[in-house]
């Protein structure tokens, strides 16, 4: 997901009109709305006093990939948001959840009227986490590769719902097959993939180690579009009337919920505009005639590419999270008195770590991407007008094209040593 500039205002949200004949489940909004949706107020089932003991000081972050519902923070609510997006597809359907991290979303689609949710995730820690915290009949967790689903009937789901999970895989193409393969005839895809839209957002995904399809959002229409005879382009947008969306904000400084972010259909033609995360619908699932044979080579139609987990030891930040400003030295004691009375002191000392290493890594940002991203706001891109400061800062985890080709063999060269991207 895009860590947006908390300063920047979001574009205003207008609603989605139905074509004639839509029905309320082609329209998420809508029928939100009209399913009277608007709390999130919905206690996870069955934790244990035990198991809340025994997860208490674990990390189930995975480096900064995941969040959980123990720190309700304005970052989670635009992550529970699109779980919200995608329960007029769940309810009393078959639900799988490819990359179900800590298992608060698979959990809030089962409590919100879901017949069944599997949660699939290739982290055996985080299934275990989901176990003890979400117990509720129809949902459960497994533990499995999403680019190798193994054990489930062709046919036998509804809605197959991923959030932020495909840009990690070394095979989006096998995640999109086993897509089509596992959807009913009436089946619905839903899937979260960040916004890359510029050379901005894409500079971030290349800086982050753990993202490895870095494609645009027409990348992602046409690749789905090989598996599913409907593909639809959503905007992810935040919502609130008056306050500012801080993803880098504390539980306690929270004042929004899931019911503050809104969605937005974009014509076929015009997939980059700002958005938090770039949300595709896709229906009618293609028959295994009309699939590419296994084993053809990609099919790109941009220099979008999947590239090999990089192997570099500095890592710099997001570009907005780098420019932030660091939290006042003076405010620090307060913050971590406070830390040390909520969680002991491995929690203060985990904290700490992460400060350290987080300031390493702002420096290490800014040092290495600071003139690149100044002169690429600077610098519209051909044929499309200039790029504004919003754009750029908004964009989830955004990147657009370079001016030279480049396929997935020449994945190895995307990122250097030293981190340095090479947009």
């Amino acid at each position: 997901m895009t860590v947006p500039d908390p300063k920047a205002s979001f574009p205003a949200m207008g609603a989605h009109t139905p074509a004639p004949g839509e029905d309320a489940a082609a329209d998420p909004g809508a029928a939100l709305e009209s399913a009277g949706v608007t709390s999130h107020a919905v206690p996870p089932a069955g934790t244990s006093p035990t198991a809340e003991a025994r997860w208490r000081e674990v990390d189930v972050g995975g480096g900064g990939e995941r969040v959980d519902h123990r720190y309700p923070n304005d970052l989670y609510f635009a992550h529970l948001s699109l779980y919200r997006f995608a329960l007029p597809f769940a309810r009393d359907r078959r639900v799988i959840d490819l990359g179900s991290g800590a298992g608060y979303g698979a959990e809030w689609l089962a409590a919100h009227g879901a017949r069944s949710v599997l949660g699939i995730d290739i982290d055996a820690q985080a299934v275990a986490f989901s176990r003890d915290h979400f117990d509720r009949p129809g949902l459960r967790f497994e533990t499995m590769d999403v680019t190798a689903i193994k054990g489930l009937p062709a046919g036998g789901c509804d809605l197959l719902f991923s959030s932020n999970t495909l840009e990690h895989v070394a095979d989006p193409w096998a995640v999109l097959r086993a897509a089509a393969s596992l959807l009913s005839d009436e089946g619905v895809l839903v899937i979260a993939v960040p916004a890359v839209v510029n050379i901005v957002s894409r500079v971030q995904q290349l800086s982050n180690p753990h993202h490895l399809v870095i494609w645009s959002p027409e990348q992602w229409f046409h690749a789905i579009g090989l598996y599913f005879a409907e593909v639809e382009g959503w905007r992810h947008l935040f919502a609130h009337p008056t306050l500012p969306l801080d993803v880098h904000n504390s539980p306690e400084e929270c004042r929004i919920n899931e019911v503050d972010f809104a969605f937005e259909r974009m014509p076929d033609d015009d997939l980059r505009r700002d958005t938090l995360t770039t949300v595709f619908v896709a229906r009618r699932p293609r028959g295994d005639a009309e699939l590419p044979p296994i084993g053809a080579a990609p099919s790109y139609v941009d220099d979008s590419f999947v590239r090999q987990r990089p192997r570099w030891t500095r890592t710099p930040l997001p570009l907005e999270e780098a420019a932030l400003p660091a939290r006042p030295i003076a405010a620090l004691p307060g913050r971590a008195l406070a830390l040390l009375r909520r969680g002991g002191p491995r929690a203060l000392v985990a904290e700490a770590r992460r400060y350290v290493v987080w300031r390493l890594r702002r420096r290490e940002a800014l040092r290495l991407l600071g003139d690149r991203v100044g002169e690429a706001i600077e610098t519209p891109r051909p044929g499309r007008g200039p790029e504004t400061e919003s754009t750029a800062g908004q964009a989830a985890g955004a990147s657009g094209p370079s001016d030279g080709k480049r396929g997935a063999h020449e994945s190895d060269s995307a990122v250097d040593e030293d981190g340095r991207g090479s947009p």
